[in-house]
């Protein structure tokens, strides 16, 4: 049935009308504030997938084999048909592809691929943190009166042809922060910051990132803030040669919130606009990650371009 998903909504989205999928509560892995699905294709091969909405569709090359290449892109993927009960909706056609990228970042090996934009953008989701849950919202979301939904596309949905992701403003210390709204913002602690933080938690964890001109902003007015030094291995030995250091930042305002602490990792100022330039209608300060995000019920309704952000009943 998945298989003929995107046909079923392009028939539908040309009637003026949204498809109601059905699809409910989908199983799901977390891990130190990631999201991870597990689908399993027809041959008995279980995937697993971080879901990642600061980012786009790829698969490694290792877990590619054995799957249908397209005929014409060898380092494409067409969707795999997975078992009707793995519950995943299919994405829209042209996009119902994964780039297969090369093995050589270890860092990746948590997973054997992500499932980013595309794949999210023509359903409504709902992150339930707290209670590690994930669900497809059945229907029409609800379109509510008030302050409480927020735009997750200011900026607009394209830009030359490129579609821009999902952002959010944040209010820290007085100032507002515009960041990527990114479920899959991740690091990978040294072993000297998990000996420090001795939370008998994974390396692999949930973190939010922030530019270097702003982190090191706050170290300098706030020296009471913690900070690890030496923290992230993700910089350290994949990318920047550097070991960024992190941040506990006590109190966060997001979408009307006041949260806290939330941890987030340096990132050089310079390469990460690069990196985020072509996807962002504006310089943005950082990415909001579920060390943020874990302190809500996050609904993200892709087709209306809005997102909610709840706090869970006391």
């Amino acid at each position: 049935m998945a298989r003929y998903a995107p046909v079923i909504w392009a028939l539908l989205s040309l009637s003026g009308c949204r498809p109601s999928p059905d699809i409910g509560v989908i199983r799901t892995t977390h891990t130190g504030g990631l999201v991870y699905v597990e689908p399993v294709t027809v041959n008995g091969d279980t995937l697993r997938f971080l879901l990642d909405s600061g980012g786009f569709e790829w698969i490694s090359e290792r877990s590619s084999r054995g799957l249908e290449r397209d005929s014409l892109r060898p380092n494409v993927l067409t969707w795999p048909t997975f078992m009707a009960n793995s519950g995943l909706p299919a994405p829209l056609p042209p996009f119902d592809i994964l780039s297969v990228r090369p093995n050589r970042q270890d860092f990746r090996l948590d997973r054997d691929g992500v499932l980013g934009h595309h794949w999210l953008s023509p359903y409504s989701w709902k992150f339930d943190y707290p209670n590690e849950r994930l669900s497809v919202i059945s229907g029409r979301t609800p379109s509510f009166a008030g302050d409480l939904w927020i735009p997750m596309f200011p900026g607009g949905r394209m830009r030359n042809s490129i579609p821009l992701l999902p952002t959010i403003t944040v209010t820290i210390d007085g100032s507002q922060h515009p960041m990527l709204l990114d479920t899959g913002a991740m690091t990978i602690l040294t072993d000297s910051a998990m000996a420090v933080l001795g939370d008998n938690r994974a390396a692999h964890r949930a973190t939010s990132f922030v530019v270097s001109e702003v982190f090191d902003g706050w170290v300098k007015s706030h020296p009471e803030w913690r900070v690890l030094a030496h923290a992230d291995r993700i910089s350290g030995e994949f990318i920047y040669d550097v070991f960024e250091p992190m941040i506990r930042v006590p109190d966060v305002e997001i979408s009307g919130h006041r949260v806290g602490p939330v941890w987030f990792t340096r990132r050089r100022t310079d390469r990460f606009h690069d990196k985020l330039e072509a996807v962002s209608p504006w310089q943005l300060d950082g990415a909001l990650g579920g060390s943020g995000l874990k302190y809500f019920v996050l609904t993200l309704d892709y087709p209306n371009g809005i997102a909610l952000f709840e706090r869970p009943r006391e």
